[in-house]
């Protein structure tokens, strides 16, 4: 998998594929998390906490429905 100019720019084969790739895409949550407590006030941790919840809310059914996919492929 080409991920930029050159020949040297080639990603690695990862067998776990689609599970890697979520998992990947779920650890911008701990982004808002971290924002949210490094500014050292309550409403700004509470904000970072709901914009967490939001995210997972949305990364939850896209993982059900990768992973029925995935086993239904086999």
């Amino acid at each position: 998998v080409p991920v930029g100019p050159g020949d040297s720019a080639v990603g690695t084969v990862v067998d776990a594929g689609i599970f890697f790739a979520l998992a990947v895409m779920g650890v911008g949550v701990l982004g808002s998390l971290m924002a949210g407590w490094a500014s050292a006030n309550k409403f700004s941790l509470l904000g970072g906490l709901r914009t967490a919840a939001q995210l997972l809310s949305y990364e939850l059914p896209m993982l059900l429905a990768a992973a029925s996919v995935a086993m239904a492929a086999g």
